[in-house]
């Protein structure tokens, strides 16, 4: 038989968890950006499905769907602005959860559109089980760029069970040049990839006007995947858009392609160990199942309620660590390896929301992979 745990260090933590006030939308706001106006920081805002406009996050939150709401894009002056458009105040984090983020923009009106997750001020972005694109074209009057999936200034951005896509540059006529597909993400510090996938914008198909493009094709690189300083990754996969098909203006002849772009362009790499994997996202009430792939006999198992940190070493134990020791990390105890072992959440309602992260450390392998998720209602 399986070992089965309570989450002991979750029952303890309840009352102070609770402290952080949960907001519904609809419900107590009618409007997704009146509630993040009016809300403290640190709150949990949940969203009950729908479709709504974009909104501008200015304090740490965490905003998480129940069910799963999609939220668009919004006019701008001569753009179309992000979905999600971080404006922090320099600190803090902020963590999006089950939610679907993208939309359409329309050609017709705009030219010019923002990505689905913008901005910055905040040091730390967590995407769990989600859904984030550029907004997408449609009725495309001239040509315009695809839409990034994420655009930050944020020193750490960790996706977990996320699927992270840029959407296709294009042009509606008969070309001289085309355009370049976008980079899926781009961020100036560190992105951790967890169990996500990720593909850089595609471009084209393109005609050309008459024959003039005698070096057919010319233009219409795909998009990078991942543009950053450093990438830790495990269990996920990565992939620059495709580049342009080239035809003659008759339309009928295709005479080449454009390069497809590449996955990374990052100054660091680091493949993490899949020896430790968890069941999907966890959910009040549930049972979670974390799986390791450590050689026998044992490991150590921890977690922690602070997120995922930037990942150091640990006085020469391999791997990196990810909890942050000064913010509660709790002690498991001992797990069979190779195993499994079952976790029962308890069904507070008050601790939808709350972030919660697992590694397990073994005396020859090392520290593992992290795996993580926000509490789901």
């Amino acid at each position: 038989m399986k070992p089965h745990f309570a989450l002991p260090f979750v029952l303890a933590l309840a009352p102070t968890l609770a402290f952080a006030g949960q907001i519904d939308v609809p419900g107590d706001y009618s409007d997704l950006q009146t509630a993040i106006d009016n809300a403290n920081p640190g709150d949990v805002i949940l969203i009950h499905g729908g479709t709504w406009g974009g909104v501008v996050v200015d304090k740490p939150l965490t905003l998480l769907g129940d069910p799963k709401p999609t939220i668009e894009g919004r006019p701008l002056p001569g753009e179309w602005g992000s979905p999600i458009t971080l404006a922090g105040p320099g600190s803090g984090e902020v963590t999006l959860a089950n939610l679907d983020i993208g939309g359409m923009v329309s050609g017709i009106i705009y030219g010019k559109t923002l990505a689905g997750i913008s901005g910055g001020g905040f040091l730390k972005l967590h995407v769990y089980d989600s859904e984030v694109s550029g907004p997408e074209w449609f009725a495309l009057t001239g040509s315009a760029d695809g839409g990034v999936a994420i655009d930050v200034t944020v020193p750490l951005v960790t996706l977990e069970r996320v699927t992270a896509t840029a959407t296709k540059s294009d042009i509606d006529v008969e070309t001289f040049l085309g355009i370049d597909g976008v980079d899926a993400i781009r961020t100036t510090g560190t992105v951790v990839l967890l169990d996500s996938v990720v593909t850089g914008g595609t471009s084209g198909p393109y005609f050309m006007i008459g024959n003039e493009c005698l070096d057919c094709p010319c233009g219409g690189l795909g998009g990078i995947g991942i543009v950053c300083d450093t990438v830790y990754q495990s269990g996920s996969s990565v992939a620059g858009g495709a580049g342009a098909e080239w035809f003659t203006n008759f339309g009928s002849v295709s005479c080449g392609f454009a390069a497809d772009g590449a996955a990374y362009a990052v100054n660091a790499f680091h493949l993490l160990p899949g020896d430790l994997e968890g069941s999907g996202a966890p959910t009040l009430g549930g049972v979670f199942e974390l799986s390791f792939y450590s050689p026998p006999p044992s490991a150590l198992l921890f977690g922690s309620f602070d997120g995922m940190s930037l990942p150091t070493t640990f006085g020469g134990v391999p791997g990196f660590l990810f909890a942050n020791l000064a913010g509660g990390t709790f002690n498991l105890g001992a797990v069979n390896t190779p195993g499994s072992t079952s976790l029962a959440i308890p069904a507070i309602p008050a601790l939808a929301g709350t972030e919660v992260l697992f590694q397990s450390l073994h005396g020859v392998t090392g520290l593992s992979r992290p795996v993580s998720g926000v509490l789901l209602p």
